[in-house]
């Protein structure tokens, strides 16, 4: 089985369509979003609409538990928090029905899939880097996390090892589809091999341009545009 795996859409429907047609063409079994499809971007609805339609297993992010509940709001820097409430009145209430049946976490055999981490999935901790990861594989319940939130694509094994092992514990971040952080502006998505044990990162390019100036035109914030120009 081939899963795809994608995250941190954004709203932004250029890179997610990018993303998808580049899956179709490598092809995959199913696919599996960790959440964060909404907040930051001009496309909520038409992103929500694609992924509730292409993916099999949907998983709630932050951006979607504080869409849910307003009072989270309050740890939101102002961007974000902005967006949201921007978001808020511009995606369906059939959307936001379908947003609370969201799950935190999935698991398929020895593997776990969430948005943040696999310990403490509702604190929204970030895994930027090893460091991060190596807090974490002592107490994991599956050998294999899936991750995204950080935006920052990576992949982390307990003992540093060269290769992905069914025995040893790993968390591979997955990246941002729709906002990288990394300082690349393609989107990033990636390829499980149940069978091989074998995880492929790909990143794909998209209209940068085109997002840009959606975000102005609906009167989000100018930086929201930026960062997408420079991948932060």
């Amino acid at each position: 089985m081939r899963i795809a795996l994608i995250s941190d859409i954004h709203a932004n429907l250029e890179s997610l369509t990018s993303v998808l047609n580049e899956l179709n063409k490598i092809g995959y079994d199913e696919l599996i979003c960790l959440g964060d499809i909404i907040g930051y971007g001009p496309d909520p609805e038409a992103c929500l609409d694609l992924v509730f339609d292409k993916a099999k297993i949907i998983l709630m992010g932050n951006h979607e538990q504080a869409l849910l509940k307003p009072e989270l709001l309050n740890d939101f820097n102002t961007y974000a928090r902005e967006s949201l409430l921007w978001t808020s009145v511009n995606i369906s209430e059939k959307s936001t029905k379908l947003l609370s049946y969201l799950k935190i976490e999935h698991y398929f055999e020895n593997i776990m899939f969430v948005h943040s981490n696999p310990l403490y999935p509702e604190n929204w901790d970030y895994i930027s880097n090893y460091y991060d990861a190596s807090k974490y594989f002592d107490e994991m319940k599956c050998n294999l996390c899936f991750i995204g939130h950080s935006h920052i694509e990576g992949i982390y094994k307990m003992n540093n090892k060269n290769e992905l092992n069914k025995d040893n514990k790993s968390i591979i971040n997955i990246g941002s589809v729709g906002q990288p952080r990394d300082r690349k502006t393609t989107a990033s998505f990636g390829v499980f091999d149940v069978e091989k044990w074998l995880y492929t990162n790909y990143r794909v390019e998209y209209d940068v341009e085109k997002t840009y100036k959606k975000i102005i035109e609906k009167k989000l914030s100018s930086f929201l545009a930026e960062r997408l120009l420079k991948g932060v």
